[in-house]
């Protein structure tokens, strides 16, 4: 994903999983809130998809939730990205896990042409919100659906309290993101084209979300920031608690993540 919108930057992705270290599977029994609240909407998205679907992770450098495709719904899995040391990380955890997958090192602007209209869904997570273009991003990234296909993008909600306490924490992250409305992200949906475009926040909060990548380990100002999204982060932790017993609701103030669900028109679908 190398095209002159990104806003990251392979390089920078190429540092993060450096740093990041070889990618570590989740234990399915210790799921965190937010994981099982990400489980439960792939249910409700997915249960109707037949085992033998095609899947395609765009952006999938060190994901946990292949493996979940590959398991729960028995899914045929891929992965792409750009990173070429996310992607040895990622076929190396998936290899000692006995996980069947394919990782694609390539640029989804430019990919091979056999994965295009491969696919019966596509999933991102955190990855259009770092193109200026976001209407170019998801047509680039619905080519790889067949007609009829399902697309499943997820970005971080950036519109609240979360984008808010990023600009004060590390604002050069936050200019590596798009930050995008429920209204403006449905919009972007429909004007690539795509059709019955549902849109939701999902988790009601999770500042687990804020981001000190590259700032200076060792200055004070970094140590009192990470005193900051330590706490915010055990208030989100709270709230999970609470959201167990009583299901608050996902805000766009407070609320964690932005969720679309858009279909491919069909081949025989109306201009």
């Amino acid at each position: 994903m190398s095209n002159a919108s990104d806003r990251a930057g392979r390089s920078y992705w190429d540092r993060v999983w450096t740093e990041h270290g070889d990618a570590q599977l989740p234990d399915p029994r210790t799921l965190t809130h937010v994981e099982r609240s990400f489980a439960a909407l792939f249910e409700t998205v997915l249960c109707d998809l037949p085992p033998s679907a095609s899947f395609l992770e765009i952006g999938c450098a060190n994901s946990i939730w292949l493996p979940h495709f590959a398991r729960r719904f028995g899914f045929r899995i891929t992965g792409l990205d750009y990173s070429e040391i996310g992607c040895a990380q990622t076929r190396a955890a998936y290899e000692a896990a006995g996980l069947d997958a394919e990782i694609v090192c390539a640029d989804a602007f430019s990919p091979p042409g056999q994965l295009l209209e491969s696919f019966d869904v596509v999933f991102t997570l955190g990855v259009v919100e770092h193109f200026d273009d976001t209407v170019g991003a998801l047509d680039a990234f619905a080519r790889f659906l067949r007609p009829g296909g399902l697309l499943l993008t997820v970005i971080p909600n950036l519109r609240g309290a979360n984008g808010l306490v990023q600009r004060i924490v590390n604002p050069r992250v936050l200019r590596m993101h798009v930050p995008l409305t429920a209204r403006q992200f449905r919009a972007a949906h429909v004007r690539a084209e795509l059709t019955d475009v549902r849109v939701r926040y999902l988790v009601p909060s999770n500042f687990g979300v804020l981001n000190l990548n590259e700032l200076d380990p060792a200055a004070l100002s970094t140590r009192v920031k990470e005193v900051i999204v330590r706490n915010l982060g055990r208030a989100s932790r709270l709230i999970w608690t609470l959201d167990r017993v009583v299901s608050l609701p996902a805000t766009r103030a407070f609320a964690g993540y932005l969720v679309a669900v858009a279909t491919k028109r069909s081949s025989s679908h109306p201009d």
